[in-house]
């Protein structure tokens, strides 16, 4: 890699999004660059975790609708081109007490925008979802909405970054990017191997876009020996200035903080009960608490996939602020027994033990919304972050978006409420 060298577009970072983004481009035929720290489909970040939840009545805000409508159809074509599997229609059900705010606001997106969903009495959700019952009765309520299921995210992501490559997409492994800087000529990117001028940017580095947050507020256990790959000073000092800000530039207008979030995988009794033929993906509202998920066994999780033979449970936004460079990637013994002890309490009728666990990131936006605009340091650089724990589920619509940004400064999908210009 040379000084000389100059892209069209540069993507940094080749996680969902990047790997959505240079497939974007690519099937426009654009000379599109992905540049990934590590390696596709790797397990350092937010893009991992074995299986994902996908559901279009979304409580978060009644404009995810058509972008998520988008992107299930992208994962379809995705699909198609690559001959994988990547999405399982379970169904999501929702369950929790009669005044549950996330029934009745996943109840009036699906009303809004025609989504079949079913409403479900405490007697029907005892019935036919006898995992939820115990010797102290289950759920007051239900919403299952049966098209719904749960995605693959590391096969997704291999297989988006192997169908742009195929494309004309180019993707360079373990490179280490220092940062960018605008200039008359273009955007440069600094690596560790060299700098490239490109002529668009797209910023997709997941938990490395924000500086890190106050020490005080870190956890500074010991450095991951797997997350050594280009460990020097300069290395660090990026990672803690974060990629959204320029070189020398001012600090990213909406602050973003990288969590750790704790995931469990149950072996249970029966199998069976936790098929997904017999079992949907799930949420639970626990009035004011953080929500309690989960996902059935993946039927299709081979020897090496997280959680094959297991049903996975975790809590949905309860992680501490952590450096993404320098945190405890295992799971403790304590976060371990107070998932054990919730699956025991929630799902008594599955009889599950957890059998692994581990960790991944979310990079949490003040609002919970994700951050999809053009730079404010320079229109030709488009960004997508803060995805906020839900994300995954909007990659292929988010890569059609980052690739209008890119090209034309513009987009007709309906992201104005992503904007920075919405954050005010």
């Amino acid at each position: 890699m040379h000084e000389s060298e100059h892209r069209e577009v540069v993507i940094l970072g080749g996680g969902a999004m990047g790997t959505a983004a240079a497939l974007a481009l690519a099937r426009r035929g654009i000379d599109a660059l992905l540049l990934e720290r590590w390696t596709i489909g790797h397990r350092l970040g937010s893009s991992h975790g074995g299986t994902r939840v996908y559901r279009l009545a979304y409580f978060e805000h009644a404009d995810y609708v058509p972008l998520l409508r988008e992107a299930v159809e992208g994962f379809r074509r995705v699909e198609e081109e690559s001959g994988e599997r990547l999405l399982e229609s379970c169904g999501v059900l929702i369950v929790g007490e009669d005044d549950s705010t996330l029934i009745s606001a996943s109840a009036e997106s699906a009303r809004r925008h025609g989504i079949p969903v079913e409403r479900l009495s405490a007697g029907e959700v005892t019935e036919r979802f006898p995992q939820f019952v115990g010797t102290g009765g289950g759920p007051a309520q239900g919403l299952l909405e049966p098209g719904a299921g749960f995605v693959r995210p590391e096969l997704a992501v291999r297989s988006m970054a192997r169908l742009a490559r195929a494309k004309g997409a180019e993707v360079r492994e373990r490179i280490e990017v220092r940062g960018w800087r605008p200039r008359r000529d273009g955007i440069e990117v600094e690596t560790r191997d060299g700098r490239i001028l490109a002529e668009r940017l797209v910023l997709t580095a997941g938990a490395w876009s924000p500086g890190a947050p106050d020490p005080a507020g870190l956890d500074h256990a010991a450095r991951d020996p797997a997350v050594t790959h280009g460990s020097s000073a300069d290395h660090r000092a990026a990672s803690r200035s974060g990629l959204l800000s320029p070189i020398d530039g001012d600090p990213f207008p909406i602050p973003l903080v990288p969590t750790r979030q704790v995931q469990a995988w149950l072996r249970v009794d029966d199998p069976a009960l936790a098929s997904p033929a017999r079992l949907p993906a799930w949420l639970l509202d626990r009035r004011g608490r953080p929500a309690l998920y989960g996902i059935p066994i993946d039927p299709r999780a081979g020897e090496v996939d997280l959680g094959r033979g297991l049903a996975k449970i975790a809590v949905h936004g309860d992680g501490r602020a952590v450096d993404p460079d320098r945190f405890d990637r295992a799971a403790s013994a304590e976060e371990v027994a107070s998932l054990e002890a919730l699956a025991r309490e929630h799902l008594p009728g599955l009889r599950g033990r957890v059998a692994s666990a581990g960790t991944c990131l979310y990079t949490n936006s003040p609002d919970g919304h994700f951050v999809i605009d053009l730079h404010p340091a320079d229109p030709r650089v488009a960004v997508a972050a803060g995805f906020s724990g839900h994300g995954f589920k909007f990659a292929p619509v988010v890569g059609e978006v980052l690739a209008d940004l890119a090209m034309t400064r513009r987009t007709a999908r309906p992201i104005g409420f992503l904007s920075l210009r919405a954050r005010g």
